[in-house]
């Protein structure tokens, strides 16, 4: 078993209060602890926030979004021919069956980046597509691809401002 580093700060975190705490007779030193329990557990967070953590978890959901934006396309795409999607599909296919670097067991931020980025070039194609499409064709299966993105842009955009602390209620 190998634990990840978020999960050894909450493992130190725990024995802090369960084991060390309780068997601590001076005020002070109770403070103390405490004080570095609360000092672990923002360390955690900042962890948790600032690692490859969201990165693994916005190339999962960029995954998710182009497999299902592949999938409509190749469904609808014998009802139109557009010079968008020409080459597109081929694309998003050939960036999914890439080896997921998230499925590693500590991918590197470098990694993690490179294959962000390259979902992100793909997405604002499949964008651009899908706008040219709407302007000549309708369907419905087209406007819910566009409304999954637009989710994604919005989880993504809240996960910033979150970290930010900066995140409005809708």
């Amino acid at each position: 078993m190998r634990p990840t580093a978020d999960k050894i700060l909450i493992g130190i975190n725990n024995i802090l209060i369960s084991d060390i705490l309780p068997e601590l007779h001076s005020t002070y030193a109770m403070i103390q602890v405490a004080l570095i329990s609360v000092m672990v557990n923002q360390l955690t967070l900042v962890w948790q926030n600032t690692s490859q953590f969201p990165l693994i978890e916005e190339n999962k959901d960029l995954r998710d979004v182009l497999l299902a934006a592949s999938t409509t396309l190749k469904a609808t795409k014998r009802d139109y021919k557009d010079k968008a999607l020409e080459g597109l599909i081929p694309r998003i296919d050939a960036e999914l069956q890439k080896e997921c670097r998230s499925g590693e067991q500590y991918p590197s931020i470098q990694s993690l980046l490179e294959e962000n980025c390259k979902l992100k070039e793909i997405l604002v194609q499949t964008i651009v597509a899908l706008e040219q499409i709407s302007q000549k064709y309708e369907s419905r299966a087209l406007n819910d691809i566009r409304k999954k993105i637009r989710a994604h842009l919005r989880k993504h955009l809240d996960r910033q401002l979150d970290m930010l602390g900066m995140r409005i209620q809708a």
